[in-house]
């Protein structure tokens, strides 16, 4: 009988750990890494309304960084740097999948709070500048391969849910 019990208990412990690590998720930094790999294969194509094709994407956590450049036949005609910081995952809100054509989409993710936001474009026929600095965007645009969009959408409630449990209160019942 003894025998028995020693048994059960030692199947039971193996199932438990075999199980905990069937359930590990990606840590903060793993998920990082991977919406920044996926940005990588964004660059060289054309991304939606944008009118233009990426040519450079970063993303740290609380900052991203979308370039564009503005292309007619082989001419570039303008290239775009759009960049969103104090990106809170823990104050989000609600994204949305929006479809391009059959190169990138991407994600339009909002925020309960206000983003900082700036844009530089500059033309490269008139050789003008323009440039925006605010803080009252409460959304951003992450762009993704379509075969990647669910992964996407994954890694970005993974970040969601790492934030929120980041910065629980910890005296809160």
């Amino acid at each position: 009988m003894t025998k028995t019990i020693r048994n059960l208990l030692i199947v039971m412990l193996i199932l438990t750990c075999i199980n905990s690590l069937a359930q590990q998720k990606p840590s903060k930094e793993e998920t990082v890494a991977f919406l920044n790999r996926t940005l990588q294969e964004v660059i060289g194509l054309r991304l939606p309304f944008a009118g233009g094709t990426c040519s450079g994407a970063t993303f740290n956590l609380s900052e991203l960084v979308i370039e564009s450049a503005g292309m007619i036949g082989d001419t570039r005609f303008f290239d775009i740097s759009q960049k969103y910081w104090n990106i809170r995952w823990d104050l989000f809100k609600e994204m949305e999948f929006k479809t391009g054509d059959n190169q990138a989409s991407y994600y339009h993710i909002r925020f309960s709070n206000n983003l900082n936001y700036s844009r530089k474009m500059f033309n490269k026929k008139s050789g003008d500048n323009d440039e925006i600095t605010e803080n009252s965007q409460s959304n951003i645009l992450l762009f993704t391969p379509l075969s990647k969009a669910e992964s996407v959408k994954k890694a970005v409630y993974r970040l969601v849910e790492i934030a929120k449990e980041e910065n629980k209160d910890p005296f809160l019942n």
